[in-house]
């Protein structure tokens, strides 16, 4: 009798299915979480930003829900670190070697970073603004004082592009300068150090080098269309591209 002769084709070395995106995303997304040092960060800021609700509600001669949104942008400065946290994470845990094997395309790996991050920090300013309104609500109602909604959403909108502009901050500065400490000490010392000397030193001219003059364009600010243009290259964009040049070509041990 005869039998079929059944053929396969062994597949070659190195060939594989790629990893689709989506789920590559949702891996960066645990890691932003799965971190101590992350979940310690987003801790600190929540309790502190309650402590400072509270007593910004008892003290505040006209306490509104608006207030919430407050303490919220302490968050939206943490962001920056959590970017830094989570681009710096394949070489200060030293597990580069493995996603870069597991994923020999390293843009994938970069991009599905910058797209979790994002994620990640709207998903933790909307959960932060909810506990701020709940709180908020609580402490009104305990002051016996009116619940006027129409006030809960202002400043929500800007805060948010805020907070992911910062995102996109401390992605840059992260992609960089791939040592957590240096770049979390360039991410912390610019805002608060960079920019106040360089107000003293050109004046009105700084905001054309300020790399606050990206929030503050998008917080209401009246920052010049130049201005703005000059600061998010020199902060944001020309940091990201260096970085990401850095990162594609750096070694992986």
């Amino acid at each position: 009798m005869n039998r079929a002769a059944v053929v396969t084709q062994p597949s070659a070395v190195g060939e594989h299915t790629p990893v689709p995106f989506a789920r590559l995303v949702r891996v960066e997304i645990r890691k932003c979480l799965d971190t101590r040092a992350a979940l310690t960060l987003i801790a600190s800021f929540l309790a502190v930003g309650t402590i400072a609700l509270v007593l910004v509600l008892v003290a505040s001669p006209e306490p509104t829900l608006a207030l919430a949104a407050l303490p919220a942008a302490l968050l939206a400065v943490a962001l920056p670190l959590l970017g830094v946290l989570v681009m710096t994470s394949e070489w200060s845990q030293r597990t580069a070697l493995v996603t870069f094997w597991l994923v020999p395309r390293r843009s994938r790996v970069l991009g599905a970073k910058v797209v979790a991050t994002l994620l990640t920090g709207a998903a933790l300013l909307a959960v932060t603004v909810v506990v701020f309104l709940l709180v908020s609500v609580l402490v009104l109602a305990v002051r016996g004082e009116p619940l006027r909604l129409q006030d809960a959403g202002s400043g929500l909108a800007p805060l948010l592009a805020a907070g992911m502009t910062g995102v996109v901050f401390g992605l840059a500065w992260g992609a960089l300068l791939p040592w957590t400490p240096v770049a979390v000490l360039v991410v912390v010392l610019v805002p608060l150090a960079v920019d106040p000397l360089l107000a003293v030193a050109l004046g009105d001219r700084a905001t054309w080098f300020s790399s606050g003059a990206v929030q503050d364009a998008l917080l209401g600010g009246s920052t010049p269309v130049p201005a703005l243009l000059s600061s998010l290259t020199l902060w944001y964009v020309l940091p990201l591209a260096a970085g990401w040049w850095v990162q594609l070509r750096r070694e992986a041990r």
